[in-house]
């Protein structure tokens, strides 16, 4: 027994050992506890960088949402008051094809020449409105944005 006493070097020496090696133990974890902390702070910051971008895409989105129903609204609005003067150009000309087709025959006769090229003139611009070149903007206004586009006429 006296021989591994004598390896150790006593009791008295066994103490100063163990109190260096838990000084060592505790700088160790006090060097590890800095670094984990200072890795927690550069995590910190980059999730708090990926937090900033999350919010601005949400931002943005959230203002293309409002540009898209604000181009809802002028499409639907600018449908309707297409739909709107169709239905009322279909009843005025209802109504004088009704009134040409129940006129008494008394009220045929020859056209005057004046008469006659009012008539054309009539008849051209039928035809640019059954195109689309409407004093609105008609199907093609839908292309442009409701900021540049002009109120549909009513």
């Amino acid at each position: 027994m006296t021989a591994i006493a004598s390896l150790l070097g006593g009791a008295a020496s066994m103490v100063l050992p163990w109190r260096w090696i838990l000084g060592g133990v505790v700088a160790l974890s006090a060097a590890a506890l800095y670094f984990y902390v200072g890795h927690l702070r550069a995590e910190n910051e980059r999730l708090a960088k990926d937090v900033a971008i999350a919010v601005d895409a949400a931002n943005r989105n959230a203002q293309a949402l409002i540009a898209m129903d604000e181009f809802h609204a002028f499409a639907v609005a600018t449908l309707s008051a297409e739909r709107d003067a169709f239905a009322h150009r279909v009843k005025v000309q209802s109504n004088i094809q009704r009134e040409i087709d129940h006129a008494p025959s008394t009220d045929d006769g020859p056209v005057a020449p004046v008469l006659a090229r009012a008539l054309d003139g009539l008849r051209a611009a039928g035809a640019d409105q059954r195109g689309g070149n409407r004093s609105h903007g008609g199907p093609r206004a839908l292309a442009r944005l409701p900021s540049d586009a002009p109120a549909p006429d009513t």
